[in-house]
């Protein structure tokens, strides 16, 4: 029985549920850059005997990514995992889908949470941001730089409480909370939200509670409130279908545009404006996105077919696994699966009495294929030599 979860484009070590940490040191965590390059990174992943959060831990652990499970997730739940050389993103959606879940981007942190409710968290967020410079909440200038480009690391360890979480994060921009008292008692386990803004951190918090807040005292206070059924966000959009580019009144374009596009993705408002051309939409996060790719199709990506996606060379894998007792067959199909070819003779392994059903363990953690290979192989009595994604195997003389 294969009894951790392997991951090879870059796997990742299994580790049982940590006990309590009541003050756990603050971890690494990607950011800018260094975190959306990871969100493209494939990797694969297997999954059948371990816990959600467990594989979560892991996941975050190996590619320093920060992964916040949203507290109306069961994190007991065994997620059914086999992906191969999928996106980081991709494959953090997926094992999300797996337990009936979604997941969005927020900042630098990846947020998994219910269905119905996630996918308000970019909207709210844009909405709380976009209330700081209006006239009417009347914040300063330098009070409204300050909310918006001010980003600072949350981090808590295990039994913290979120009320005073979300009064200590508040007050760390310089806000008070009108009724805290909205925040049910709860228990968390430690995360770490790295370098977000105030309206990122804050609405991550509040979700979880089905939360969002209004800014008070010209950007001093913030006072829970109930999230709204439907989260939705404005912008404006240039018609570029050709069909629309065809028609040469500015506002014909715009009311034609507008009509097609609310034909198209249900729920979305369109107000045409003639006067310019462009049309003011009223949307969710997801028709936003919707719309986005029905006007520039060539950034509309398929997502990666694990039986086309190139194999990545050996040389440019890192492995970490945690097996013990497992034939050393079973590890070599999960390699074979992230496009590993293994050659040998099998004649000249049987005259050497070497059998790659031999159970073995293998405990290493963020190490390069040589090392990796050398603790599959050397149990057995067998050499390799690699190149690319071929393994060719000898008996060890």
């Amino acid at each position: 029985m294969l009894v951790a979860s392997v991951m090879v484009t870059a796997s990742f070590l299994w580790v049982e549920p940590a006990e309590v940490v009541l003050n756990r040191p603050l971890p690494r965590r990607r950011t800018g850059r260094d975190f959306e390059q990871v969100l493209r990174q494939p990797v694969s992943v297997s999954n059948k005997f371990d816990s959600l959060r467990s594989v979560l831990t892991n996941l975050s652990t190996a590619y320093n990514v920060a992964i916040v499970l949203d507290r109306r997730i069961d994190p007991t739940k065994t997620p059914t995992i086999d992906l191969q050389n999928q996106p980081f993103e991709i494959a953090i959606k997926s094992i999300a889908e797996t337990i009936g879940a979604d997941a969005v981007v927020v900042g630098n942190t990846i947020v998994i949470g219910p269905l119905d409710a996630i996918g308000n968290l970019p909207s709210l967020i844009k909405q709380r941001s976009s209330e700081i410079p209006s006239a009417e909440i009347g914040i300063s200038r330098l009070r409204r730089s300050e909310l918006t480009n001010r980003r600072l690391t949350i981090h808590w360890n295990d039994l913290d409480e979120p009320r005073p979480l979300l009064i200590a994060t508040a007050d760390r921009f310089g806000l008070k909370v009108d009724n805290p008292d909205r925040i049910p008692h709860d228990l968390w386990p430690g995360n770490t939200i790295p370098e977000a803004s105030a309206s990122e951190a804050l609405s991550l918090l509040l979700l979880q509670f089905g939360l969002t807040f209004e800014w008070l005292d010209r950007g001093r206070t913030i006072r829970l409130v109930d999230v709204p059924k439907v989260v939705t966000t404005e912008k404006l959009y240039l018609p570029r279908d050709p069909k629309h580019l065809a028609i040469r009144n500015r506002q014909e374009r715009a009311e034609t545009a507008a009509k097609d596009w609310q034909q198209q993705i249900p729920g979305l408002v369109a107000e045409p404006d003639g006067s310019t051309g462009r049309v003011l939409v009223q949307a969710t996060a997801a028709g936003h996105k919707r719309l986005t790719a029905l006007l520039n199709p060539e950034t509309d990506e398929p997502e990666p077919n694990p039986n086309i996606e190139p194999a990545i060379p050996l040389n440019r894998r890192r492995f970490l696994l945690n097996v013990e007792n497992v034939p050393a067959i079973a590890v070599m199909k999960k390699l074979e699966e992230s496009g590993v070819r293994f050659t040998y003779d099998k004649d000249e392994m049987a005259e050497a009495g070497i059998d790659f059903n031999q159970r073995i363990s293998i405990n290493v953690t963020n190490v390069n294929a040589n090392v990796f290979l050398k603790a599959l192989f050397e149990p057995l009595g067998v050499a390799f030599k690699y190149q690319g994604t071929r393994v060719t195997l000898s008996p060890n003389k």
